[in-house]
């Protein structure tokens, strides 16, 4: 099942159609929509923009449909309403200084999740890493990008880093365009480019809208690279 990554920043804004409309006012979402693909829903939520930080992941087909009404909900409510048949990971954060909050839920939301201790994953990645196995490291890093801890993200990276040019492209892709923090989104893309090349530039034009203007400005400097 595809995994479909997110990360937007959310102001008073609407974005409508006919038949559908996802409107933010402050802390409060108010939907309605009727059969739309998940895929096409997260993209309307990404044209919110500024303000309230939501990244982390949604598990589901593209073109699964989601059809729901409500008002005026509180966001991580909104949110976990939105995705209830999906299981996903969100994340908020209403400063770019402060502690995300972070919403776990699994499809149901019958069952409870554990969020690996970063100490233990980290000499866990550390333990793939050593033993030279990439069959068993790249799911590992895999898994390890979405850690709510900074510092297992921060460390995929740089394990990234290491394996050359087995770093995955897309796993590349998706921290440089979904990680919340911009100092590991600019690491991810200048990784993504010194590794791959001129298969980074998908990645570096979706990568001109990141919302932080320092990630841009380096953005603009690697594409200048291939000028």
């Amino acid at each position: 099942m595809p995994v479909l990554a997110m990360m937007f920043f959310l102001c008073w804004s609407a974005v409508a159609v006919a038949g559908s409309s996802i409107t933010l006012q402050g802390d409060l979402l108010s939907v309605d929509l009727d059969d739309m693909p998940v895929a096409e829903v997260i993209a309307r939520l990404k044209r919110l923009r500024v303000g309230v930080g939501v990244s982390g992941y949604v598990v589901a087909d593209p073109t699964e449909t989601i059809s729901v009404r409500f008002e005026d909900l509180p966001l991580p409510l909104a949110m976990q309403r939105l995705f209830r048949h999906q299981d996903h990971l969100l994340r908020f954060q209403r400063d770019p200084g402060e502690e995300a909050g972070f919403h776990l839920s699994l499809r149901g939301g019958t069952a409870p999740v554990e969020i690996p201790d970063p100490e233990i994953l980290l000499e866990s990645l550390q333990t793939h890493y050593e033993a030279g196995d990439l069959a068993s490291l790249l799911p590992a890093l895999e898994d390890a990008a979405t850690h709510p801890a900074s510092e297992v993200r921060e460390r995929v990276i740089a394990l990234l880093a290491r394996i050359d040019e087995h770093a995955p492209v897309a796993l590349l892709g998706r921290l440089a365009l979904d990680d919340p923090e911009p100092a590991l989104r600019t690491r991810a893309l200048l990784l993504l480019v010194d590794r791959h090349g001129e298969e980074a530039l998908a990645v570096l034009e979706q990568a001109l809208e990141d919302p932080d203007p320092g990630v841009v400005s380096q953005v603009r400097m690697l594409l200048d690279r291939f000028l």
